[in-house]
């Protein structure tokens, strides 16, 4: 008997073990077929085959119904699951530490995030990915809303709980810095209303969702680049920062209760966003002065010239009016409503921005600037790393001597992680927005609070000495208009003795303002030496560093390299430049030596001397020749010239900008000299068929003039500009 069971229970074993195998392989081919009813049968039938790793990456069927994008496929394989207790097939993950919660609520798909939460609702903030990241995490990360609040609704519901756990990795981030990181601002407004006690936790590094913020210029107005069209079209009335009014809350959401928070503040902000960035209104304004800062502006003519505006009134009302002109023509021809939509886009997430930055600050109930923001821990009611009792070992000799050299190792590795890590930025959140020039938030902190001035980074230097260091114009402007503590924070020196003159001194191995030429780099950076050194008294300055430098000496020695790159880039220019003066003057000079139909042999005088063309022609060509004698005269001067530091402030942009206006003027007459007399040989003959030929002519000038206009716009920025312009590499729209 007992051996007829042995030679019976093998046979039966393989043959289990084949059918398992042919019913994992069709489910599988059924799957990459589409073919899902076929493969939610087996699934209801088979249990094991639920649990079974289809792919090499670890993805059970489950895995591979949400990667296929389509809801229904599964949810015929989670309606199978209802019967029985389904947390262990849910909580099944791959190689990558996925479960399938978490590719669906990377997908976004609300449904199956729902009612898969409904069936294991600790897996929603217990599981984490290799990323280190719960499903809740992952959504945020993907920039899913409705996934998110979906399965945020369930644990609010299910568990009863006030604060939500998995909204943090181990190192310290929650998912208020990954989506300000992914600059997906309105789901950061919807997790700082439910979840306002994130606003005051920091990472690893010290960094709060303050922080991150104030490490995204382009979020901001201050931190893109506008041409005069897109600048136009942002401030045009059309072009609306506020939201279409959308649903903040989703369907799905509103069948749940209300999330329970922590947050007592019955005045929190409604989900629509109604702050809008209204620059229009500086426009209608017609060149008012600026009145950000009301109550710490100083009295007009006060402090000598940091109260002056970068340009006089007079060219702030002409270029204000001109914009209007140029918004209605815009509007009627359709340009800004095709390129409006771009822009309205970049003008709502400023919009988005400045209103997270408001909630934050307004959140931080505990702000305190005496701390450095480096506190670091584990998130409300999370135990990163649960410490586990181990019972003491008997260890032999063998043994013991493996667990020595186990703990020599770690030593080891830890003395050179130790030595390779940076000690964490001690920078507070208005530091780090003053080194990146968002002038909104440090406008705004100041606002709040003044003291904020007084904060220092880990080399002891405060908002002052780093605006100047990093040449933020806007942020050093703003600081000299107040009068709050002026002499403690223009006075201050870093831990190397530095004053704000000695940092705008030292030129480093970066370019910090947008231009890329060498010699207007080389005027801004006198510029803005000047700028510092004259806006406020000199007896805020020391004289000399703790190396015993003066910012003079420190001006000249770190900006060798450049004088030397700006000098040969002007010498390539003229040369280039006069190369085509000639060859201008000498064109010119023949149109004027040469009349156009010949000259009367009875009176001596032109035969074309009475027609309009003819008077174009020779009145063109004389200005044609006068031009570019001046701009060849011009450049020879430049190349004659000596070029030493002080010479690129004024003496030689002065001369470029002289050369290259009278170039361009030349090349114009010259061409229209050409027309006129063209005009004049073939009017009878081709009369009409000319003025396609001109408009061509007349089309590659226009061309060539655009092109040029960028650099010719930053010559006279840089020549006429009261103060430098916005120096970081912005991001262009």
């Amino acid at each position: 008997m007992s051996s007829s069971e042995i030679q019976i229970d093998p046979q039966t074993e393989a043959e289990k073990t084949q059918e398992a195998e042919k019913t994992q392989e069709f489910v599988f081919k059924s799957a990459m077929r589409g073919k899902w009813d076929d493969v939610k049968r087996a699934y209801a039938q088979d249990k094991g085959v639920r649990k079974n790793k289809m792919t090499w990456v670890g993805d059970t069927l489950l895995h591979l119904a949400v990667s296929s994008g389509e809801e229904s496929n599964v949810m015929l394989l989670v309606n199978c699951l209802k019967t029985e207790d389904p947390r262990e097939v849910l909580a099944i993950q791959n190689e990558n530490g996925d479960t399938a919660l978490h590719i669906a609520a990377s997908l976004g798909m609300v449904k199956v995030c729902l009612e898969m939460a409904r069936l294991h609702p600790n897996m929603v903030f217990e599981k984490y990915n290799g990323w280190q990241e719960t499903p809740l995490f992952t959504a945020v990360r993907h920039g899913q809303k409705e996934a998110f609040f979906a399965m945020q609704s369930v644990v609010d519901e299910k568990l009863k709980i006030k604060t939500t756990p998995g909204l943090r990795r181990v190192r310290g981030d929650t998912v208020l810095h990954d989506a300000i990181f992914t600059e997906r601002f309105d789901l950061a407004l919807e997790i700082i209303n439910r979840h306002s006690y994130l606003v005051d936790y920091v990472n690893e590094k010290g960094e709060s969702p303050l922080h991150v913020l104030a490490k995204k210029p382009s979020a901001f107005k201050s931190g893109t680049r506008f041409s005069l069209l897109e600048s136009v079209i942002y401030d045009a009335p059309w072009t609306s920062g506020e939201d279409d009014k959308s649903k903040h809350i989703t369907d799905v959401e509103i069948q749940m209760p209300a999330p329970l928070t922590n947050d007592d503040d019955d005045d929190r902000p409604k989900h629509s966003i109604d702050v809008v960035i209204e620059i229009s209104d500086a426009v209608r304004s017609m060149g008012t002065r600026d009145k950000r800062d009301p109550e710490n502006r100083v009295k007009e003519g006060q402090n000598g010239s940091q109260n002056r505006p970068r340009y006089s009134k007079n060219c702030c009302t002409c270029f204000n009016f001109s914009k209007l002109v140029v918004k209605f023509l815009l509007f009627i021809t359709g340009i800004g409503l095709w390129r409006g939509q771009t822009i309205k886009k970049k003008k709502q997430t400023n919009a988005h921005a400045y209103r997270i930055m408001e909630e934050l600050l307004r959140r931080h109930k505990s702000w305190h600037y005496a701390k450095d923001g480096t506190q670091r821990g584990t998130a409300q009611g999370e135990n990163m790393t649960p410490n586990v009792k181990e019972e003491p070992r008997v260890l032999n000799s063998q043994q013991i001597q493996d667990e020595i050299l186990k703990k020599l190792e770690k030593c080891c590795c830890k003395q050179v992680e130790d030595d390779s890590k940076q000690e964490p930025d001690r920078a507070t959140p208005i530091l780090v927005a003053a080194k990146k020039g968002i002038i909104e938030i440090v406008e705004k902190i100041l606002e709040e609070t003044p003291v904020a001035a007084r904060d220092l980074d880990q080399d002891e230097k405060n908002i002052v000495l780093i605006a100047a260091e990093n040449r933020q114009s806007r942020v050093y402007e703003l600081m000299t208009k107040r009068e709050l503590m002026r002499e403690l924070v223009f006075g201050a020196v870093d831990k190397d003795g530095n004053s704000a003159l000695h940092l705008a001194a030292r030129l480093g191995s970066h370019r910090p303002w947008p231009i890329p030429v060498a010699a207007l780099q080389m005027q801004w950076e006198i510029k803005w030496y000047k700028y510092v050194k004259k806006s406020t008294g000199s007896q805020f300055f020391m004289h000399h560093n703790m190396k015993g430098e003066t910012a003079h000496e420190i001006f000249t020695k770190t900006h060798e390299t450049l004088v030397n790159d700006a000098g040969k880039w002007i010498n390539d220019t003229s040369q280039a430049g006069s190369v085509v003066a000639v060859f201008i003057a000498t064109v010119a000079f023949a149109s004027t030596t040469t009349v156009p139909g010949g000259v009367d042999q009875n009176s001596g005088f032109p035969i074309f001397e009475g027609k309009s063309a003819f008077q174009v022609f020779a009145l063109s060509s004389l200005i044609a020749l006068f031009f570019s004698i001046t701009s060849l005269v011009t450049f020879l001067s430049i190349l004659t010239s000596h070029h030493q530091e002080q010479h690129f402030e004024r003496k030689l942009p002065v001369k470029l900008i002289l050369g290259l206006t009278t170039l361009f003027l030349s090349i114009v007459a010259n061409l229209v000299s050409f027309c006129a007399g063209d005009f004049l040989v073939i009017e009878q003959k081709l009369k009409y068929a000319t003025y396609p030929i001109y408009a061509a002519v007349g089309l590659l000038v226009s061309l060539f003039a655009l092109a040029q206009i960028p650099l010719y716009i930053d010559l006279l920025k840089a020549n006429f500009g009261a103060v430098p312009q916005h120096p970081q590499k912005l991001q262009s729209l």
